[in-house]
């Protein structure tokens, strides 16, 4: 979480995405890290944006099991 909020002050977008498309979001839902999920959030970060499957955080929270998460 540290590194989390330490990057987004130093003003990385929270909707980076790595070579697949995944976004932090994407990885946070997906490993039910509510907190990363809840500050990335805060910081706007995007739940409808798709990775290179077409999958966006949302989809990635229905797969994952983790509806309460968002």
């Amino acid at each position: 979480m540290k590194r989390v909020r330490l990057l987004l002050a130093a003003g990385v977008s929270p909707d980076s995405a790595d070579p697949g498309g995944r976004t932090a979001l994407h990885v946070a839902v997906a490993e039910c890290h509510k907190d990363v999920v809840e500050e990335l959030l805060r910081h706007n970060a995007s739940m409808d944006v798709s990775d290179c499957r077409g999958q966006s955080p949302r989809d990635e929270c229905a797969l994952s099991g983790n509806r309460k998460i968002l």
